[in-house]
């Protein structure tokens, strides 16, 4: 059998490598999706003709300013037009055929804005839904966001995020399912905005394209403005920034050309298709606010908000392992192991989704190529252009026998917590780029003393001891810090007041308890990193202590604008 499928696979390879067909040339004005294939259009094949006869589809009963640009900058192709309105079909809302059931949820897909927006609008749901009323502010901070966005229900926004949806019902705030993300912004609040989003006129607005509409109350742009800062006063303001995930299973063509019987290439087959169908859409859409863009086999890409990002990472690698992991191990007699390598491209929600899918697959490239699988890269895609990656395994095992095997996800978990109560400054990451030349290829003993003392400058200790007096207690959603805030404790009574004050001033001594694990954790990564990546920190100026240092500033720009929120649990 083994045999027989090596043949097989090679044969079906060559006949996909042949490519004896000739080049597609099509003329006329070409889809501005592909740019390769000419837009449908009626008589004329102008530019101006097609963008008429595009405009005219876009002024269609039914067709949103989310299904098509009103002002027919979007000109499709045959292919993707049925991509565009294919789930609008009748056949897939009522079903096909008796007995085949109707899909009617699941084929709206949520904005970017909405991704990034998503943190905010579950930490809303749950101050409207504590035990404890929320204030008066609060409640009329939120009925304003609800009258504000009911004007633009006309044009049929969806949330579109399971998770959310649920806690909307739960929260009896249904309403919210009707509002997409980028009403969370208060830059979406502008005439030009609301006209290209919503075809929404403001003003004195003339109409230009057919299906515009007029918002007739005079101030409600200044409102929408009102409004949303009190909301951000009150609770924090909504990152900008999300997450687009891509996961993929190490060699596993390797592992299946080297399957030897059928009924292990059956039962890796079904372990691929149990973990796709039966636990990827639950992590994604039920235990995070996230959203599935496909799931076949090993393969994986979703949308995740900024601060849960982390966690669904983990989550998917570690059931991955655990629904996969025993077919490899039996179909290779134990040599082998069910490991995966994941791509994060972090972005601001309106840059090109183009762009940010291609740099979430060279982060995936990287886990592969640059760390040699089994890993993870994050690469934040700043709006101004600039980049930032970091990457390192999953784990790296024992260096000698004083040393563990090393969880980084672990490790990066404690300095956001830092990073996210103001413990410790993000200063201190300046202090150490400066110093970056002089301290690369240090002893680590030494290394690990110098970012000790630097990270004893920049320090907080008193913060450090509150916290670790008051911590213990768990926030109410009342109390949950807004984007980019430290955290306060609990209200406490007189008495724990002076217990407290006692706690702190006990611990606030001297930062060194805290500060020699940390440092060492981090100075063992980066030997694990430089032994373990040798030939990919070859390079001058580029090695463990870099890339950590990477990682560093990645977990302080997320504690910055996800706060409290990150979770990598």
């Amino acid at each position: 059998y083994g045999d027989w499928f090596k043949r097989t696979s090679q044969a079906l390879d060559a006949r996909k490598s042949l490519r004896d067909f000739a080049a597609q040339d099509e003329p006329g004005e070409k889809s501005t999706l592909s740019g390769e294939r000419e837009a449908l259009h009626s008589q004329g094949n102008s530019r101006q003709e097609v963008r008429a006869f595009w405009i005219q589809v876009a002024g269609k009963p039914g067709v949103s300013a989310k299904d098509l640009a009103p002002d027919g900058s979007e000109r499709l192709d045959a292919i993707d037009t049925v991509k565009r309105f294919a789930l609008r079909s009748k056949s897939f809302l009522k079903g096909q055929g008796e007995g085949k059931p109707g899909l009617e949820q699941g084929l709206d897909f949520p904005s970017t804005s909405t991704m990034a927006a998503a943190t905010f609008i579950e930490r809303l749901l749950a101050l409207v839904s504590s035990p404890e009323s929320p204030s008066s502010e609060i409640q009329e901070a939120v009925k304003g966001w609800q009258e504000i966005t009911a004007l633009l229900k006309r044009e049929k926004p969806h949330l579109a995020l399971p998770y959310l949806e649920t806690k909307a019902q739960q929260a009896n705030h249904s309403w919210l399912k009707d509002v997409d993300g980028e009403c969370a912004f208060v830059e979406t609040f502008t005439a030009q905005r609301l006209r290209t989003n919503y075809r929404a006129l403001v003003a004195s607005q003339p109409q230009r394209f057919p299906g515009e509409w007029v918002i007739e109350e005079p101030s409600y742009l200044s409102r929408a403005h009102e409004v949303l800062r009190e909301l951000y006063r009150l609770i924090g303001a909504p990152s900008p920034y999300y997450a687009l995930l891509q996961m993929d299973g190490d060699q596993m063509g390797t592992l299946i050309g080297e399957v030897q019987h059928q009924a292990n290439h059956r039962a890796i087959s079904e372990a691929l298709s149990t973990f796709a169908r039966e636990h990827v859409p639950g992590i994604v859409e039920d235990k995070h606010p996230g959203k599935l863009i496909y799931a076949g086999g090993d393969d994986v890409l979703a949308l995740a908000p900024l601060a849960q990002m982390f966690s669904l990472a983990s989550a998917l690698q570690q059931t991955y392992s655990k629904i996969v992991g025993p077919s490899i191990q039996t179909a290779s007699n134990g040599t082998r192991t069910a490991t995966v390598s994941m791509g994060i491209a972090i972005a601001h929600h309106l840059m090109p989704l183009t762009l940010v899918r291609r740099m979430a697959r060279e982060a995936e490239e990287q886990a592969k190529q640059r760390y040699g699988r089994n890993a993870l890269v994050v690469t934040i895609l700043w709006r101004s252009g600039n980049t930032l990656s970091a990457g390192c395994r999953w784990s790296y095992p024992f260096l000698d026998s004083n040393h563990p095997a090393i969880s980084p996800l672990q490790i990066f978990e404690q300095v956001a917590h830092l990073f996210v109560r103001g413990i410790l400054s993000p200063r201190c990451l300046e202090s150490l780029n400066r110093e970056l030349p002089g301290l690369q290829g240090l002893p680590d003993e030494a290394l690990g003393s110098e970012l000790a003392r630097v990270f004893r400058r920049h320090w907080n200790q008193y913060k450090y001891a509150a916290n670790q007096a008051e911590g213990k207690a768990e926030q109410t959603p009342a109390q949950a810090p807004r984007r980019g805030e430290a955290v306060t404790g609990p209200a406490l009574d007189p008495g724990q007041q002076a217990a407290t004050r006692e706690a702190i001033q006990e611990l606030a001594s001297d930062p060194k308890e805290a500060l020699q694990p940390l440092t060492h954790q981090l100075v063992t990564l980066a030997t694990a990193m430089k032994q373990t990546h040798a030939q990919a920190f070859a390079q001058a100026n580029n090695d463990g202590l870099t890339t950590v240092l990477n990682w560093l500033q990645i977990l302080a720009f997320l504690a910055r604008e996800a706060g409290d929120s990150v979770s990598f649990h």
